[in-house]
């Protein structure tokens, strides 16, 4: 025979609940807040990214991940996850048509037969137009192609990098700025 509950049980227990939902509304980390929180990231995100475009036109894209982009933090109240993609590169798995892809992506095979929850990028399209970090972090594998090696991407991301900047109402001028992403 099963248990039931008394009908004054269940309703203090939603009571209860009813309670912590407004404790946590008045917190901060109500529904309505935190979708806001998450509109706003995303904003923060595009505003990032067009910014960073601005200055250097192979810039990635950036994307904010974890509580953040959950909205479950506020802005200085814990740590911020970035991703940087990179957008002139693009990892396929083995049943994509490289055919759809643009001439201008680097277009990489994924091999997942390495350990779990690894894969091994192997080189199928090199564009013309390829990024000197992507260039610099290409090395042979065990078979003569081409593999992208996580550990001299990294290398060459953590470099620091030289760009001129145009702007200016009357004339343009140019600046040189020493930039360094320590967000990886």
């Amino acid at each position: 025979m099963p248990y039931f509950y008394s009908v004054h049980f269940q309703n203090y227990v939603e009571d209860v609940s009813v309670e912590v939902c407004n404790i946590m509304s008045r917190l901060g980390y109500g529904e309505e807040i935190r979708w806001r929180r998450v509109e706003k990231v995303r904003v923060n995100d595009m505003l990032f990214t067009a910014r960073a475009k601005n200055i250097h036109s192979n810039i990635k894209t950036v994307i904010t991940a974890g509580s953040k982009a959950e909205g479950l933090a506020c802005l200085l109240e814990s740590d911020l996850d970035r991703l940087f993609v990179h957008n002139s590169a693009c990892g396929v798995e083995a049943v994509v048509d490289l055919h759809t892809i643009p001439d201008d992506i680097e277009v990489f095979r994924m091999d997942t037969r390495a350990y779990p929850g690894h894969c091994k990028l192997l080189l199928e399209g090199l564009s013309g137009t390829c990024s000197t970090e992507i260039y610099n972090a290409l090395c042979l594998g065990g078979k003569g192609n081409a593999l992208l090696s996580s550990q001299l991407f990294l290398d060459e991301e953590a470099k620091p990098k030289s760009w001129v900047i145009s702007s200016g109402t009357r004339g343009a001028f140019t600046t040189d700025v020493r930039m360094r992403w320590n967000n990886y």
